[in-house]
């Protein structure tokens, strides 16, 4: 619509439809429309942002953009339900064949990188990363074959430099 922001978009695993952020209703919904095009469908009730289907096609996996946590929904419809307390930012996960990846980023903290399977309800930790991912994007990837994942680091470094023939 003309009057709101439609934002990250995904592709559904049988490449039908787009899932995309929506602030139509004046707050952050989950919303899936026809490749082909017709009407966005919506999908959350209760807030959504970042999602992707898993590679069942059953279920859309979120986050939220102004709180933390991953979320679920059957893809056609039904109960959300909250998977974690975390990521804490919206584009810190990423789903992959065998199960969710996100990235948990604390503040003074190393990054951990966590896997929750599908089905599971405790991520265990699969590594830290040497540079920590900016919480504003989407920051995670992960491979459709699930072989490696991709993630953004930002490296803040500092130099002074002189500026000649200044007055």
């Amino acid at each position: 619509t003309k009057d709101a922001d439609s934002l990250v978009p995904s592709f559904s695993r049988d490449g039908r439809s787009i899932y995309f952020a929506s602030n139509r209703t004046g707050t952050w919904q989950v919303y899936r429309s026809p490749v082909r095009g017709g009407d966005a469908e919506q999908v959350t009730q209760e807030g959504g942002f970042a999602a992707f289907e898993t590679p069942s096609g059953d279920a859309v996996v979120y986050t939220r953009y102004t709180a933390p946590g991953l979320f679920e929904v059957p893809r056609q419809g039904g109960p959300e339900r909250q998977l974690l307390d975390r990521p804490r930012c919206w584009g810190h996960f990423a789903v992959a064949p065998d199960g969710l990846y996100l990235l948990d980023a604390r503040e003074g903290q190393e990054t951990r990188l966590e896997m929750l399977p599908f089905g599971g309800v405790t991520p265990r930790s699969v590594t830290t990363l040497p540079l920590r991912p900016p919480c504003a994007e989407s920051s995670l990837a992960a491979a459709p074959d699930g072989r490696f994942l991709l993630y953004v680091g930002v490296e803040e470094t500092s130099d002074i430099a002189r500026i000649d023939g200044v007055p």
